[in-house]
């Protein structure tokens, strides 16, 4: 009860709560995120370097070939490999180890493009812009390959006779819950009459993972005013302040 000047004003109810288990389980379970963080990292790690390996057997093979198609067809698959490692190299030393940064990634892939010996020989080169965004893995995956694939193909036939220093220009944007996505180069373009030089399996891969994203794809290229694609894609990203994902975008129909 309690007291003033004598005259008792009213009660006051003082409940303890021995918070010691409740403290000590939240200790084994931050530990415990924290073990499995590192866990991860280490298996992004040793996938990093497995792939690593994988390119120098691919590097070891290409010297081997006389023929250039064969060396051709070892340059695409490197290329195909390279994106998938450089998205590893990035998750090996990121504590976020659920999602992608998206333009950091592109970089990378963009580096792995130039440092084809066509890049010096053609005078090309590749640029990455635009707003940083998180994306999570799988869809980083699909996405990287897109990129690679169009940038490849850039990169193969855009320039072919060109004088003039060539670009691939990649940029990417996000409004209302989708992510802009434009690779777009100042080569020499097709008629509508042509169709791109590389219709194989890389083309297919593309349209497997445009699917895939529940995506759009978009060509618009014309004689000596280069080729740009654009892509659409749903923003599925991560974290705390993601916005929810929108209904699906339909999808395109294969690029002819």
């Amino acid at each position: 009860r309690v007291m003033r000047d004598g005259v008792g004003i009213g009660r006051t109810l003082v409940v303890i709560t021995d918070v010691t288990e409740v403290q000590r389980s939240m200790e084994l379970k931050s530990r415990a995120v924290e073990n499995s963080r590192a866990q991860i990292l280490e298996v992004n790690h040793r996938v990093k370097n497995n792939l690593a390996s994988v390119l120098s057997m691919l590097r070891l093979e290409r010297r081997t070939m006389g023929d250039r198609a064969g060396q051709a067809t070892i340059d695409r698959i490197s290329l195909r490999v390279r994106s998938i490692a450089s998205l590893y190299e990035l998750l090996a030393v990121n504590a976020e180890t659920g999602s992608i940064q998206l333009v950091s990634y592109f970089r990378s892939v963009a580096r792995s493009i130039e440092g084809r010996s066509s890049a010096a020989e053609h005078r090309w080169s590749v640029t990455v812009e635009g707003t940083e965004l998180l994306v999570n893995i799988d869809d980083a995956i699909s996405i990287g390959a897109i990129i690679s694939e169009l940038s490849g193909n850039a990169a193969n036939y855009a320039f072919e006779g060109q004088k003039t220093p060539g670009v691939i220009a990649i940029t990417v944007n996000a409004t209302n819950g989708v992510i802009d996505i434009v690779v777009a180069d100042n080569g020499i373009g097709l008629t509508d009459q042509d169709t791109p030089s590389s219709t194989g399996l890389g083309m297919k891969l593309v349209d497997l993972y445009v699917k895939s994203l529940g995506a759009q794809l978009e060509r618009e290229s014309s004689p000596r005013k280069g080729t740009r694609y654009t892509m659409r894609i749903p923003h599925r990203a991560v974290g705390r302040d993601a916005p929810p994902p929108p209904p699906p975008v339909p999808i395109s129909s294969p690029i002819p």
